[in-house]
């Protein structure tokens, strides 16, 4: 299989508790996280662009390089709290959500078969 693990996790928090994250790879939605959840997603091998965003509020990009047997491990929480919640969507909307690797694995016995 040619794909590649992302892990996202979305710290449990009160604001926009009921409301769930688009998680976004290379410009289009591959699925939703909900608050204290943690999803898998299968992305094809190679480099790409990652964030989370809901409605005009969203993370930062992060650069991913997909490689055979790889999980990357990520995690997303409010930017400031419950406080950044109320204050960031209008001053820095493309930074109310932190996107950050929390552990990169690559199975060191996987071979691909050639």
């Amino acid at each position: 299989m040619n794909c590649g693990v992302v892990r996202l996790t979305r710290k449990t928090e009160f604001a926009y508790a009921a409301r769930r994250l688009a998680v976004m790879v290379d410009g289009k939605r591959v699925g939703f996280v909900g608050n204290g959840k943690t999803v898998d997603f299968s992305i094809p091998l190679g480099s790409h662009e990652i964030w989370v965003s809901m409605d005009w509020v969203r993370s930062a990009s992060l650069h991913l390089e997909l490689q055979v047997g790889s999980i990357h491990e990520l995690i997303t929480r409010l930017n400031g709290g419950l406080i950044g919640a109320i204050l960031k969507p209008y001053y820095e909307p493309k930074e109310t959500y932190i996107l950050e690797v929390a552990a990169v694995k690559v199975d060191q016995y996987f071979r691909p078969i050639s």
